[in-house]
């Protein structure tokens, strides 16, 4: 289990204002678990809503979120390894407080990467 959280805070004492380009508070949770041939993770990350804001830096209020990300890699063979993820599962809508213009994020996105070691290929 892998875990992280990062909090700033930032002000301007000269200008009675909030320091812009501050985040909210955020993190994540990981789980992982691994057998001999097959490995996964579930993880949720997110952050909280941005209301300490800075007139100054023009910027706005941004809500909170929550995401869930779900993936599992598999090893077929010495050479080639399968990976399957799901990255914002339930298709939240949000938007990072520092993206630009409070342009959305990506929603519900599917992934399947197939893996070759070229060294292990050829050398067999």
């Amino acid at each position: 289990m892998l875990a992280g959280a990062s909090v700033q805070r930032g002000w301007l004492t000269d200008e009675s204002d909030h320091l812009p380009g501050m985040s909210p508070a955020s993190g994540q949770l990981v789980i992982r678990w691994t057998g001999s041939t097959m490995s996964g993770h579930l993880a949720w990350r997110g952050a909280l809503a941005q209301n300490q804001t800075s007139r100054m830096g023009g910027e706005t209020n941004t809500p909170a979120f929550v995401l869930v990300d779900v993936g599992t890699d598999w090893t077929l063979n010495q050479a080639l390894s399968l990976e399957i993820k799901a990255e914002n599962l339930f298709d939240t809508a949000y938007s990072e407080h520092l993206d630009w213009g409070g342009a959305l994020r990506p929603g519900r996105t599917f992934r399947v990467t197939l893996r070759m070691n070229t060294r292990q290929a050829i050398d067999e």
